[in-house]
């Protein structure tokens, strides 16, 4: 409770931001593409073996953005938050226990929410109608927990849950390239390619023969943003 308060409050700051530096600000609204990069227990497809995962490698984002301009300042300032999902709802052959030789039709349901709120500086290559820049940040990321529903239900113990993030925050980077295009005088279309670092800190091993896996995404995002 006390993390999703944590991001309601960086919510709204990002509001009021938007008024202090309202004379050199960019307020911008979009959405992208996010591939799961590591292979895991989160992105590997689902398969015959009682510890199966879940194939989450594919996911899209809902992103918030306001950049900060200082005309003194060879870079720009960007705060953002964005929404990511990923889900995965297919069929496998798999087995309902360790014990079990035989192979049975299952059906996987698995979905992971993440919250990202990000800090950086974009710092740009040469400055035309297309500008095209180098981004760097840091970020932090609220897990909520993974949802997993198989069917028909293993027989025992199924050791999932010792390898979900279950409502956690992790903190990590991105770096990135991007292009800007000036659509209108009031008017910005923002494409950029980050890859970001999603748990680099603040990992946990639930058990001692368990690692937090890493959390990586490579990520497409197309923003518009409107000059204040």
């Amino acid at each position: 409770m006390k993390t999703k308060i944590l991001f309601y409050c960086l919510f709204l700051i990002l509001i009021p931001a938007q008024s202090i530096f309202a004379q050199n600000s960019l307020v911008g609204f979009g959405g992208g593409y996010a591939y799961l990069d590591n292979e895991t227990y989160f992105t590997q497809d689902p398969n015959g073996g009682f510890r199966s995962p879940l194939g989450l490698r594919n996911s899209y984002s809902i992103n918030t953005r306001i950049k900060y301009i200082k005309p003194k300042l060879p870079f720009k300032i960007r705060m953002g938050l964005d929404f990511i999902s990923a889900n995965n709802n297919t069929s496998f052959m798999g087995v309902r226990s360790w014990v079990d030789s035989h192979f049975t039709n299952m059906h996987i349901d698995a979905n992971q929410n993440i919250y990202s709120a990000s800090f950086g500086i974009e710092s740009p290559v040469i400055k035309s109608i297309v500008t095209p820049y180098f981004s760097l940040g840091i970020l932090a990321n609220f897990f909520q927990e993974t949802k997993v529903k198989i069917k028909p239900e293993p027989e025992e113990y199924y050791p999932s849950d010792d390898l979900n993030f279950d409502n956690n925050l992790r903190f990590g980077i991105s770096t990135g390239i991007g292009f800007e295009y000036q659509l209108l005088k009031a008017f910005l279309v923002d494409i950029s390619i980050d890859y970001k670092f999603m748990n680099l800190m603040g990992k946990s091993n639930n058990l001692s023969y368990l690692k937090e896996e890493n959390f990586n995404t490579l990520s497409i995002v197309c923003v518009a943003y409107y000059d204040l």
